[in-house]
C-alpha cells in the first residue's frame, strides 16, 4: 500500500491481459470501481504519461451487455465513462470478468489526484449499475481463509506510513494490540456501525449516533450540531461557515475518544486531527472534524481510521472489527 501523502493510501491492481497497472484507491464508502479509460483526454484526467485501460489491448477484455455506461458523484467530485468487463488482480486475489469503469470525463477536483482510480468496497446496494461490486466476486473463486479486508494506515509525521497495509483474507495480529472488538452493520450498502459517543476531553459530544468507515476519506465529516456538540470543549475553536472547518489555537490540545456499545473506547491520535495552520504564519490551525450536510451519520475517515486496525468482514452476517493500532 502506497500513501500520498496520507490524503490517500493506493494499491496497486491489475486489469487485462496482458496485465495492465494501476494505482487504484480503497474506498469502503462507495462501491463502484473504475479507471481511468483511453478517452480521458481532458485536462482533469491528468498528463498523458499517467496509466490509461485500453481495452483493444487485453485479449480479455469486453464490452458490457448493452453498452452500459456510469455517472458517479462523490463528496469530491463526478466522473463518468463506459462499464467494461476484463480480469481484475489484486495481489494474489484474481477476479475474471470483473465489471469496472473505464471513466471518459473527470470533474476538475480529481485534476490533480494521485490515483488512477477508484476501487469501490461497498456493498451491492451502493453500486449505480447494480452489478457485483468488489465485496461479491472476490469471495466466489478465491479460497479465503476469512471473509474479511484488513486495514492499517499509517502516518507521515511518525514515520509509519511504510507500514500501512491492506490484507484481503485475513487479519495482520502483528499490527494490531489486544483482541479486535467486532460490530455488526447497521446499514445495508454501507460499512456503518452504532457509537455509543465521540467527544474531545471532558465534553459530552456526540451521543448515540451512527459512525461509517470510510478508507477513501481523509477527513471526518459530522451533522452540522454533532461538530458543535464536538468542538464545545476545545478552548478558543471557532466555526467558518464558507468552508465547514473548525479551526482552534495551534497550541490548543484537540483529543477525541471514540466510545462503541460494549463498552470499548478507543482515542485517537492528537497529530490526526490537526490538518496544519490556516494560513501562512498562523497562529490557527484546522481541526480534521469537520461539519457537513449528511443527516444522522458521521463519516470516519483516515484522521480516525489510523489510530485503529480495521478489518470489515463480509461474511453472511457483515461486522466491522477494531483494535488499537501497533506501530
Amino acid at each position: 500500500m502506497s500513501s500520498n501523502r496520507e490524503l490517500e493510501f493506493l494499491v496497486e491492481a491489475k486489469i487485462g491481459t496482458p496485465a495492465q497497472s494501476f494505482w487504484l484507491d480503497p474506498d469502503s464508502g462507495s462501491s463502484d470501481s473504475w479507471v481511468k479509460g483511453k478517452n480521458c483526454n481532458g485536462a482533469n484526467c491528468g498528463n498523458a504519461s499517467r496509466a490509461r485501460y485500453l481495452r483493444s489491448k487485453s485479449s480479455t477484455g469486453i464490452k458490457t451487455p448493452g453498452d452500459k455506461t456510469f455517472t458517479l458523484q462523490y463528496g469530491i467530485g463526478d466522473v463518468e465513462g463506459a462499464l467494461i468487463r476484463d480480469t481484475f488482480a489484486l495481489g494474489d486475489i484474481n477476479i475474471a470478468n470483473f465489471t469496472i469503469g473505464a471513466a471518459t470525463k473527470l470533474s476538475k477536483d480529481f485534476k490533480t489526484d494521485k490515483a488512477d482510480g477508484i476501487l469501490g468496497l461497498g456493498f451491492r446496494e451502493l453500486a449505480s449499475a447494480h452489478q457485483k461490486p468488489f465485496v461479491d466476486r472476490v469471495a466466489e473463486g478465491n479460497n479465503l481463509p476469512q471473509p474479511v479486508m484488513s486495514f492499517a494506515f499509517g502516518r507521515h509525521l511518525s514515520g509509519t506510513d511504510a507500514k500501512s497495509e491492506m490484507l484481503i483474507g485475513d487479519v495482520n495480529k502483528s499490527l494490531f494490540k489486544g483482541d479486535l472488538s467486532y460490530y455488526d452493520v447497521q446499514q445495508s450498502g454501507y460499512w456503518e456501525f452504532k457509537f455509543d459517543s465521540f467527544a474531545s476531553g471532558t465534553a459530552k459530544g456526540v451521543q448515540k449516533g451512527a459512525g461509517i468507515v470510510d478508507t477513501g476519506t481523509s477527513l471526518i465529516a459530522m451533522p452540522s450540531q454533532q461538530a458543535k456538540a464536538f468542538w464545545a470543549d476545545v478552548k478558543g475553536s471557532k466555526y467558518d461557515s464558507a468552508s465547514g472547518t473548525y479551526t482552534f489555537p495551534c497550541d490548543a490540545k484537540v483529543d477525541a475518544t471514540l466510545s462503541l456499545p460494549n463498552g470499548k473506547k478507543f482515542s485517537l491520535n492528537e497529530q490526526d486531527l490537526n490538518i496544519g495552520t490556516d494560513g501562512a504564519g498562523s497562529k490557527r490551525c484546522v481541526g480534521a472534524v469537520l461539519s457537513s450536510s449528511t443527516p444522522g451519520q458521521t463519516i470516519f475517515g483516515l484522521a480516525a481510521l489510523k489510530s485503529v486496525y480495521t478489518v470489515l468482514d463480509f461474511g453472511e452476517k457483515p461486522r466491522i472489527g477494531f483494535a488499537p493500532i501497533n506501530f
